[in-house]
């Protein structure tokens, strides 16, 4: 970006930074303090992988903290490879997920914004379209409750902008892709696989409707599509492997009641607290399935209105966008539309067959409302322009406008993340080494947790606290439905974290760590040397048999002249990833530099890059 482009956008910039900051600020209040609900499973992943760079030198493949060892990076809901990991390195886990919301407000705050700008909007117009998306209580409330792959709903407007660029010039499928790749390996699992559906129907429609042919629709759309997942193919790889050896399935009945619905938008208590006293009865017309978090995405009356107007005036020339809007709200509804629910059609198709939450689809939807309501404030102003027969007083009315829906947000949503991080930290004594606990107690602002406690303002599992006291937690809080079949301390068959099965003998750790273990070993006989965690094809003992499960667990065949066994953890389809990711990276880089020289070469001078492009648009 040159000066003068950048001197263009620099207020902009400033502008999304300061209300990014202003709004979050009610996270800040107590730096050392633990969050609720989520948080304790995802602070907990978080420092495993911090842990195994910074303490063991080792990429994060295998968390033994968690359900008795299971894959890490596979996981995925990890954030390894992300700009939130990054800042977690640099900052701890505690304050970097605090300035990664702050962080991913803003990018989203500004992708709405240059998306708003690229269909043509005015200033205000666009700020009302960044404010009404990534201000409304749908990314306060997730992040709020510990679910930071919502950190990825910050992507979209940035993923879909450049898919729409696409059409025009193939090199933005390149940032498509990254964006999309971006969003996956921050452990955006739902922002990611709603963005590439939303992709694939937005094409499907504008080919039906006329908008593009076939022959470009298909190109861009196949471009991203193999460009991020190559991107990405060091975490798509492993994820693919670990989610098949270990499907998660839900029948969960869910989706938005029109009740609900309606409690969403326009409801002003939007704190984490607010439905508890709804009721849950199945139908289209009243119940909520799941708590505010799953449904809460406040925008107030009059972006509504302005939606309303802009869904009117502008149906005709963006009825892709719309019948995207109306597809993804009715996805929304998930099983509450029976007999005509869409999600129930969805439900079967990987990988959102292992999706659990219908009302998610709001991401997307509400993305098309931001637009179309920045639509109507375009259309207001141009009817107030011929009304009062003057352009100032009707860019003066958008920006009060505007200013007004900034303001409502402000009050409603931004008091919402004051309950993201309300506990004191517990005092956690270390053990020396490293054992296998059955788990922790849940806590909350008291401590650990008693009959009293508020399920809204406490833990769900306590793996953070378990990670402080070094110590694996075999019951614990997860998402994906694993065996396990370590033994915890205590239990009548715990025989330590290493030990000989079969023969007589004795065997000690000389090392340990999350991928590495080496064990010194003096057995009688032949037998097994077991670690107590919990076997997994992906492990290997270097210059000795291969890994084998013993009652699930992790061992390899030992006998009297075997003093040394040296284990590691290495998938396959990690490596294979690895190379895929590195080789399509430094492929695109190369592709971008050679075809910017041409065009410096054929312009006789330097060429604008995506972001100053925008400026034009």
């Amino acid at each position: 970006m040159n000066s003068e482009s950048f001197k263009k956008h620099l207020p902009i910039l400033i502008a999304a930074a300061v209300i990014a900051v202003l709004f979050s600020m009610p996270l800040f209040a107590h730096l050392d303090y633990w969050g609720i609900q989520d948080w304790d499973a995802f602070l907990a992943r978080s420092s495993v992988s911090r842990a195994s760079l910074l303490q063991y030198g080792q990429f994060p493949l295998w968390n033994p903290y968690s359900m008795g060892g299971m894959p890490h990076l596979a996981q995925p809901e990890t954030n390894i490879l992300s700009l939130p990991f990054l800042c977690e390195l640099i900052f701890g886990v505690l304050l970097g997920n605090r300035i990664n919301i702050v962080l991913h407000l803003f990018i989203g705050l500004t992708g709405a914004y240059y998306l708003a700008r690229h269909y043509r909007l005015s200033l205000p117009a666009s700020a009302l379209v960044a404010f009404v998306f990534m201000l409304s209580s749908m990314y306060t409330l997730p992040v709020t409750m510990g679910m930071v792959s919502a950190y990825a709903i910050g992507y979209m407007p940035w993923a879909f902008l450049f898919y729409l660029k696409a059409h025009d010039d193939i090199a933005h499928a390149l940032a498509a892709a990254g964006v999309l790749a971006l969003m996956w390996l921050a452990g955006g699992i739902y922002p990611f696989c709603l963005t590439v559906l939303f992709f694939g129907t937005y094409s499907g429609l504008a080919v039906v409707f006329g908008e593009y042919r076939i022959k470009t629709a298909a190109k861009a759309l196949c471009l991203i599509g193999v460009l991020s997942f190559l991107l990405g193919a060091v975490k798509f790889l492993p994820s693919i492997e670990f989610t098949s050896q270990f499907p998660r399935e839900s029948d969960l009945y869910c989706g938005f009641s029109l009740e609900a619905l309606t409690y969403g938008l326009f409801a002003r208590d939007q704190t984490i607290a607010a439905i508890n006293d709804k009721g849950s009865e199945p139908g289209f017309l009243h119940g909520f399935t799941h708590n505010i978090d799953e449904i809460g995405m406040y925008i107030g009356l009059l972006p509504f209105a302005l939606f309303l107007i802009g869904f009117c005036c502008r149906l005709k020339r963006y009825r892709v966008l719309a019948s995207c809007l109306l597809l993804f709200l009715w996805l929304a509804f998930g099983y509450r539309s029976e007999p005509l629910s869409l999600w129930a059609l969805v439900h079967k198709i990987p990988p959102y067959n292992i999706m659990r939450t219908a009302e998610r689809f709001r991401y997307v939807f509400l993305l098309c409302l931001s637009l179309f309501a920045g639509l109507g404030l375009q259309a207001l102003s141009q009817w107030l322009t011929i009304l009062f027969r003057s352009e100032r007083w009707s860019n003066r009315i958008a920006y009060v406008v505007t200013a007004l829906v900034l303001v409502d947000l402000f009050v409603v949503c931004s008091p919402v993340s004051k309950d993201a991080f309300l506990i004191p930290p517990l005092p956690i004594p270390a053990n020396e080494s490293f054992i296998q606990m059955k788990g922790f107690q849940p806590y909350d602002i008291n401590g650990i947790v008693t009959p009293d406690s508020n399920d809204n303002y406490q833990s769900f599992g306590a793996e953070f606290p378990a990670f402080l006291a070094n110590a694996g937690t075999v019951v614990a809080y997860e998402s994906m439905p694993l065996p396990t079949k370590a033994i915890p301390i205590g239990s009548p068959d715990y025989r330590g974290e290493v030990f000989l099965s079969g023969t007589e003998g004795t065997a000690r750790y000389r090392l340990w760590s999350p991928n590495r273990l080496i064990v010194e070993v003096k057995a009688q006989g032949e037998g097994f040397v077991v670690v107590n965690q919990n076997f997994y094809k992906n492990w290997h003992a270097k210059g000795g048999p291969e890994p084998v499960p013993v009652n699930g667990l992790l061992a390899v065949k030992v006998n009297p002249q075997i003093s040394t066994v040296e284990l590691y953890y290495l998938p396959t389809t990690f490596v294979v990833g690895a190379i895929l990711s590195a080789g399509s990276l430094t492929g695109m880089l190369c592709w971008l530099l050679r075809r910017r020289r041409k065009a410096r070469l054929a312009d006789g001078g330097p060429t604008k890059d995506t972001l100053g492009a925008l400026a034009t648009a």
